[in-house]
């Protein structure tokens, strides 16, 4: 209870344009969590690498157009109005770009996603936007889920579907 005092009394005691000073530059900063070496040890994606997180049964589901048309509708303005299929291949691009920035394959894994989202689309710019919406849940919700599960079950953990 008192580190729970004391870490609410610092946070009172920073104003808003700190904290999101203190985050600057990072993707979704917002919803990420601070390292500090006491109660975060590490990042969290470093702690799952090293498999250092509390083994719990892990029951995972996702639905068709998972997150529906919220999720990008808080990355984009304009969402509803339709894209053009030139602009869901520039996402997918910077995705995979962002994704798999490390591997020599690159080139490889543009083509398959390519031909995944984008063959046999028509034009139409509803349609485009349909699959930017499957984009944007395939990225944000159902890959980091699976990853997830994969982490939990590699650490003998059991794991639900």
């Amino acid at each position: 209870k008192k580190e729970t005092e004391e870490i609410l009394q610092c946070l009172r005691s920073k104003s808003s344009e700190d904290i999101v000073k203190s985050r600057k530059g990072e993707i979704f900063a917002r919803c990420m969590p601070n390292t500090d070496g006491t109660f975060l040890k590490d990042s969290p994606k470093s702690l799952l690498n090293k498999g250092e997180f509390t083994k719990v049964d892990y029951l995972l589901g996702v639905t068709s157009a998972e997150f529906g048309h919220i999720l990008p509708s808080l990355l984009s303005d304009e969402f509803g109005k339709g894209k053009f299929p030139s602009e869901v291949k520039s996402v997918l691009i910077g995705y995979a770009n962002m994704l798999y920035k490390d591997t020599k394959r690159i080139k490889e894994i543009h083509e398959a996603l390519t031909d995944e989202y984008l063959s046999g689309l028509s034009g139409d710019k509803h349609e485009a936007e349909r699959v930017f919406t499957d984009l944007q849940a395939d990225t944000f919700v159902i890959a980091p889920t699976i990853d997830m599960a994969d982490r939990h079950a590699a650490a003998g953990a059991n794991v639900y579907q």
